[in-house]
């Protein structure tokens, strides 16, 4: 089983910005995220994944990417 953290940058365009806690239910969604939460900081929220391959997680991390609000994501996996 492979764990990641993503680093979540969300937009700042008022025509491209969404609500944060209505990301957040969003990537609660996606299966694999097994958490999620906004952050103080330079980095505005953080979500852990989890899959069982790699081309899963990254299958995972584009649907994280797709979240309506995200602009940009940062993926760090967790050495075992």
């Amino acid at each position: 089983m492979l764990k990641a953290y993503v680093l979540l940058k969300f937009h700042k365009d008022p025509s491209k910005a969404f609500p944060i806690q209505e990301i957040l239910k969003e990537l609660k969604t996606i299966q694999g995220v097994q958490e999620a939460h906004a952050l103080f900081g330079d980095i505005d929220g953080i979500a852990l994944i989890e899959a069982q391959n790699p081309k899963l997680l990254t299958a995972i991390v584009q649907q994280i990417s797709g979240v309506p609000g995200i602009e940009r994501t940062d993926t760090r996996i967790v050495v075992p």
